[in-house]
């Protein structure tokens, strides 16, 4: 089923509700563009979707998830080199990794914490 979508530059023809969705989520179509449903004489706001808005959550979701993925890498392999330097009997350089280690630490749960904005 074909959808048009409506905004002051004019309008687009999608294929299916899913590249509609696919545009919202990258910000071609916006919450306030009109969306017609081929055969319907209704048009409904983007931002009105539930598809539309629930897809757009979970992507941003995602990105959020992603870039916390990195940081807990990055600790974890800052651990293994601070916990090999202790064992090998360098102090004061796996101390100073240790404390990065925590640092690192302390910035993923900041980021966690914090609300990501859509």
């Amino acid at each position: 089923m074909k959808y048009t979508v409506k905004n002051k530059d004019g309008e687009l023809t999608y294929g299916s509700l899913e590249e509609v969705k696919t545009a919202y989520v990258l910000g071609l179509v916006e919450p306030e563009d009109e969306v017609l449903e081929e055969g319907a004489t209704l048009q409904r706001k983007a931002g009105t979707i539930p598809l539309l808005v629930t897809a757009k959550k979970v992507n941003v979701a995602r990105g959020h998830s992603s870039t916390l993925r990195g940081w807990v890498f990055g600790a974890l392999v800052l651990s293994i080199i601070g916990f090999y330097l202790l064992v090998t009997g360098s102090w004061l350089l796996g101390g100073a990794t240790m404390f990065a280690v925590v640092s690192v630490l302390f910035k993923i749960t900041t980021l966690a914490a914090r609300k990501k904005k859509p």
